[in-house]
């Protein structure tokens, strides 16, 4: 949610991606995306609302092209997403599959483990590296989630929360920075020596 100089809240969406090799897993992912937006792996592990500026608006898409600042810690859960708007992305890119609607449920129940709301959790589309696995995603009493569509609506689970767990991006962001052995660095030194041997 971006909410600008004039109060005017807005979903936007922000893309960082990166080459990824078999050697790198687990909570390391998270070294691979660290070096595009530090910050925005920052707030989301612990988390914190994000102050931007330079930043490039197109469409619904937000450039990570200025700068950022972490501020104030807040609660993810409580985020009112009413009055946000939604700019749609171009029409190229508007194929169902791309349709993802972002959502904020304070309170929620999973029925019989596999609905929310009449609408089917669609569990293969969480990341094994979110942290949110499938029964802390039933025990979830509060969730922010994806709404999209795929033959039919359902829903991308992100993030949960049960009385004082919270589930979600932190613990691996964690544990990204304590790799004892880290393949990524392995591997760049070794991809360095390769290159000067050249």
């Amino acid at each position: 949610v971006l909410t600008e100089t004039d109060g005017t809240p807005q979903l936007v969406r922000i893309t960082l991606s990166a080459w990824k090799v078999d050697a790198v897993a687990g909570a390391e992912i998270w070294n691979l995306l660290r070096p595009l937006a530090p910050e925005i792996i920052q707030v989301l592990g612990q988390p914190k609302v994000l102050k931007v500026a330079g930043m490039t608006l197109e469409g619904g898409d937000l450039r990570w092209t200025g700068s950022a600042k972490p501020g104030k810690a807040f609660d993810p859960f409580a985020v009112d997403l009413s009055g946000a708007t939604l700019t749609l992305p171009p029409g190229r890119d508007r194929h169902p599959i791309q349709v993802a609607v972002p959502q904020v449920r304070s309170a929620c129940e999973v029925e019989e483990g596999t609905h929310m709301d009449g609408l089917t959790i669609h569990f293969d589309r969480v990341s094994p590296h979110s942290d949110y696995d499938p029964p802390e995603i039933v025990r979830s009493t509060a969730m922010v989630a994806l709404l999209r569509y795929d033959a039919g609506w359902h829903w991308q689970p992100l993030a949960g929360r049960e009385g004082k767990n919270v589930f979600g991006p932190a613990e691996g962001i964690a544990a990204s920075k304590k790799v004892k052995k880290p393949a990524l660095a392995v591997l760049e030194e070794r991809s360095s020596r390769l290159l000067r041997r050249s």
